[in-house]
């Protein structure tokens, strides 16, 4: 499904942002869990599925789940993670992404609360709400140079 915000002008040619939820995760620390084997998988199918993308980077939050979840792809695209706190201000934390990412794509890892609000701030757009119990999707932001860019929901294939 695309989403076009009204009146949107064609995206310009800087960075895409490959939001993703983290994957699924054990009961073991209710505050910071890790994941479960079924998340081990997904992250690893995650890995396969961009195996031929080369990313500019990879942002997760402070979470271990967020950066289990990317560990895979990180190790395939020999890229560090770079760390964002999760509860900061989302148009803060996406400008600061687009001043650094300027071109390529970027994965970046959430929680599921959180990334319609950095999807929003990206293209500065209304994104519509998408069920946040859900792993296996990829909302693609794609800003625009001025005015409102593009998202498109995108399923990923099994794990």
């Amino acid at each position: 499904m695309t989403s076009h915000c009204a009146t949107a002008p064609t995206p310009s040619r800087s960075a895409s942002f490959l939001l993703v939820r983290h994957a699924e995760v054990t009961d073991e620390d209710p505050d910071d869990p890790g994941l479960s084997a079924a998340g081990l998988a997904r992250a690893a199918a995650l890995a396969r599925h961009l195996q031929h993308t080369a990313l500019a980077g990879i942002e997760v939050t402070e979470f271990q789940r967020t950066q289990q979840t990317a560990a895979p792809t990180a190790v395939q695209q020999k890229r560090r993670p770079v760390r964002y706190f999760s509860r900061g201000d989302a148009m803060e934390t996406t400008q600061r992404w687009q001043q650094h990412y300027r071109h390529g794509q970027v994965l970046v890892i959430g929680d599921g609360e959180t990334l319609n609000a950095l999807a929003a701030a990206l293209c500065r757009c209304a994104v519509s709400p998408r069920d946040t119990s859900e792993y296996d999707h990829v909302m693609i932001v794609t800003p625009a140079a001025s005015g409102p860019g593009q998202v498109v929901d995108k399923r990923l294939p099994p794990s």
